[in-house]
């Protein structure tokens, strides 16, 4: 059995990037970097009466104006933000910021859903509502997201939005997950940053439907991420593409982490669906990807789902250990809009929340 430890920190929403040499954290619009010699900060750009009233934290859960999306570069100097329907770059040597496009689906992107492929190269796709299901294009910057070009699009009618890209270090190849509804969920496997000629695996029913996928020599491995239907863990076979479904989950997992000294980690989420058992989010760990121990559950605060958001659990890119890792909390009561240093210990209790 595992336990759980955790220490807030002070005036921090969303902790985005987090190792042994730079933390890069959100609090409303104001965007923090601490690293070993320096601290500085810079605030994204808002229309006054955002500012004005966002000051509130309710007001900016229910107008989503603290969400934004941060991908760091490999060499970490360069920072890719998604904000307010904007793209943008930073420079961490010059410290200047420069919007360089403009998003055509959404406002922002989901946490840990840009990939950082090498010192200059970044790619994301597009997460909105998309209710027209319009065509949705994944994005290219090779020069560390100073510009973007459109470098595959997913037709229209075939996906309502992009959950996430990510980096498959075994292959060297880029996977790219998608949802939502009945024929729309699949996971494509492109070779290599052309992104021509993908592989497209699954039918677009729920059981493909996920976030983030772990990634091991012989398999792939996700949670479910519905809330139409109970949530299985899957596990792919790298060579034959045949997928088994292990254990449920009492909701639909969003956010997945991988740490650097060998324990996995994975939380549910609480929104409305036949497939959501629970009122509450809950924090599971593993260490082979088959056996899942559930280690802490924190309940919704109880404000309308609608406004105010469902009850999730974030966790930062950037290698860290369960000695110190770093999760964000949103809707969950006395947790809402904080961020906290956690720690995982191996012994015979666990923790609720």
């Amino acid at each position: 059995m595992y336990s759980l430890s955790l220490i807030e920190l002070n005036d921090v929403e969303m902790v985005h990037y987090a190792d042994d040499q730079i933390l890069v954290y959100t609090q409303f619009n104001q965007v923090s970097i601490i690293t070993e010699n320096n601290k500085f900060s810079f605030q994204l750009p808002l229309p006054a009466y955002l500012k004005a009233i966002g000051k509130l934290r309710l007001i900016r859960r229910a107008l989503r104006i603290d969400k934004c999306s941060i991908g760091l570069s490999r060499d970490k100097k360069d920072m890719v933000i998604t904000y307010g329907g904007y793209v943008y770059h930073f420079c961490l040597e010059q410290r200047i910021l420069t919007r360089t496009s403009k998003l055509r689906n959404c406002n922002t992107v989901l946490h840990q859903s840009i990939a950082s492929l090498s010192s200059n190269v970044f790619i994301f796709g597009e997460y909105g509502r998309n209710n027209a299901r319009d065509d949705i294009p994944l994005y290219l910057s090779t020069d560390g997201g100073r510009n973007w070009k459109i470098q595959y699009s997913f037709p229209s009618g075939s996906i309502r939005h992009i959950h996430g890209v990510y980096f498959d270090k075994f292959t060297g190849h880029i996977w790219v997950t998608t949802g939502d509804l009945t024929g729309e969920c699949h996971i494509f496997e492109f070779k290599d940053i052309n992104l021509n000629n993908p592989t497209k695996y699954g039918d677009g029913s729920q059981i493909w439907r996920t976030v983030g996928l772990f990634f091991t020599e012989d398999s792939v491995v996700w949670a479910m991420d519905s809330e139409y239907e109970v949530s299985h863990l899957v596990t792919m076979d790298r060579r034959s593409g045949k997928i088994s479904k292990g254990r449920s989950f009492p909701g639909p997992v969003w956010y997945i982490k991988t740490l650097v000294d060998g324990l996995y980690l994975l939380q549910t989420t609480f929104e409305k669906g036949d497939g959501v058992i629970t009122d509450s989010a809950h924090l599971f760990v593993s260490r082979n990807l088959k056996d899942w121990s559930e280690i802490a559950l924190f309940r919704h605060d109880g404000m309308p789902l609608r406004f105010f958001k469902n009850a999730v659990l974030a966790f930062s890119n950037g290698e860290q250990k369960s000695n110190s890792f770093y999760m964000s909390a949103e809707a969950i009561k006395g947790m809402d809009g904080k961020a906290f240093k956690c720690q995982i210990t191996k012994n015979k209790g666990g923790l609720s929340g």
